[in-house]
C-alpha cells in the first residue's frame, strides 16, 4: 500500500501571505503560489500587522460577502467589502479590515473541497445538510443544516470516513461560542475556538457521540443545535502524509518535544486543554529568522493581537520539534491539527526533503 494518496497537498491546502490594497470600493486579487491551481472552498484570513477583530472565515457554501470571524462568538455578518470572489487559484477581497484593508499584512490558509452533489446518508440520518461542499480525497467538507433542538441529532458530513476534527458555528440567532471536536478529547468534551479556555466537558455537544462514516452527532445545545438557528461546521478526517490530527505532553523545556507527522507541515496549529492558553498558529510562510528554521512567527485563531515571535518551532521533514517551554506550546497537554506541503514519502517511495 502507498505511503500516502497524496503527493502534492498544494491540490488541498495552501497557506498564502498577502497586503491589502483595499481602500473605499477597492479590491485585492490574491493568487495562490503552489505548483498547481487550486480553487478554494474555505479561505481563513488572519492580519498580521494589526489588531482588532480581523480573523475572517468565508466559503462557498455560504458564497461571498459573507464571513464569520475565528475570534468572535458573533453570527455570521455580509458585507459587499469582505471576501468578494472565489478564483480558480486564489481569491479577491474587499477593503474590510478583516480581509483586505491597505496597509495590513494578512496571512490566508485555503482548503479545498468541492463536490456539491451526493452527499451520502444512510437510515440514521436525522438532518441532510442544507448546502454542502466535501472532497474525499483530502477529507474535508464544508456544510451548513438547520438546528431542530433534538439530542441524538445526526448530521450527514460527506467525506466518506469518521471526522477527526470539527468546527461548528450558529450562524444565525443568538451569539453562541464555537464548538470544536478533535479526537483526542473524546465525544463528551470540546473546547470552544473563538477563546481559551481550557477544555470542557458536556453531553449536550456531541452527545457521548463519536462520529462514523456518515454522520456526526450532535446534542441540544445552542452552539450546535437550535431549532430557531442555522449552523456551519468545517469537518477534517486525517489523510496519511497530507493531514494529522493528534496530542502530545509538553516537557517544560527549551529543548522540547519531537511530534511526528509523517510530513513536512505547511501548517501546525496547536491548543493547551488544560488551561488558558491561546490556539497558536505557525506556517510553512511566515519566519523572522532568516530561514525556514526555527520557525518563530506565530498567529493565533481567538484574541486582538497581532503577529507574535519569539516561541520557535522546527519544521522538518516527517514533523515539528518545538524549541520553547512557553505555556501555549510546551508545558502541559496539548492537541494539535497540521497539513502538509510535502509527504515524508510520496506514493512512488520517494522521501521529501528536510527544510
Amino acid at each position: 500500500m502507498a505511503y500516502t494518496t497524496i503527493d502534492n497537498p498544494e491540490l488541498y491546502f495552501q497557506a498564502k501571505t498577502f497586503a491589502g490594497t483595499g481602500a473605499s470600493g477597492s479590491t485585492t486579487a490574491v493568487t495562490l503560489d503552489g505548483s498547481e491551481d487550486m480553487a478554494p472552498d474555505m479561505v481563513w484570513v488572519v492580519h498580521r500587522n494589526a489588531s482588532g477583530n480581523w480573523k475572517g472565515i468565508a466559503n462557498t457554501v455560504r458564497g461571498t460577502g459573507k464571513g464569520i470571524h475565528s475570534n468572535t462568538n458573533a453570527i455570521e455578518a455580509s458585507s459587499s467589502d469582505y471576501l468578494t470572489a472565489f478564483g480558480s487559484d486564489g481569491f479577491t477581497v474587499g477593503e474590510n479590515g478583516s480581509w483586505g484593508a491597505n496597509g495590513v499584512n494578512y496571512v490566508a490558509y485555503c482548503w479545498k473541497a468541492g463536490t456539491t452533489s451526493g452527499i451520502t446518508t444512510n437510515g440514521s440520518t436525522d438532518v441532510t445538510p442544507s448546502g454542502y461542499s466535501f472532497d474525499q480525497t483530502g477529507k474535508f467538507s464544508v456544510l451548513t443544516y438547520s438546528g431542530n433542538g433534538n439530542t441524538d441529532n445526526q448530521v450527514a458530513h460527506g467525506i466518506g470516513t469518521a471526522p477527526d476534527f470539527m468546527i461548528v458555528k450558529n450562524i444565525t440567532g443568538s451569539i453562541n461560542s464555537y464548538a470544536v471536536y478533535h479526537k483526542y478529547l473524546g465525544n463528551g468534551k470540546y473546547l470552544e475556538f473563538d477563546v481559551t479556555n481550557s477544555v470542557a466537558t458536556n453531553t449536550n455537544r456531541w452527545q457521548d457521540t463519536t462520529p462514523d462514516t456518515v454522520n456526526f452527532t450532535t446534542g441540544n445545545s445552542d452552539t450546535v443545535n437550535n431549532s430557531s438557528y442555522n449552523y456551519l461546521c468545517f469537518a477534517w478526517a486525517e489523510v496519511k502524509g497530507f493531514s494529522k490530527f493528534g496530542s502530545y505532553t509538553g516537557n517544560v523545556h527549551a529543548d522540547g518535544v519531537f511530534i511526528h507527522l509523517g510530513f513536512k507541515p505547511a501548517f501546525f496549529m496547536v491548543k493547551e486543554t488544560g488551561n488558558a492558553e491561546p490556539w497558536v498558529i505557525y506556517d510553512n510562510k511566515r519566519s523572522d529568522s532568516g530561514g525556514p528554521n526555527p520557525n518563530d512567527n506565530h498567529v493565533t485563531a481567538e484574541g486582538t493581537a497581532a503577529e507574535s515571535s519569539g516561541t520557535a518551532i522546527d519544521f522538518l521533514s516527517n514533523g515539528v520539534k518545538l524549541r520553547s517551554n512557553a505555556g501555549h506550546l510546551n508545558e502541559g497537554e496539548y492537541v494539535y491539527m497540521a497539513w502538509a506541503e510535502t509527504p515524508f514519502v510520496n506514493s512512488n517511495g520517494v522521501p521529501g526533503n528536510a527544510r
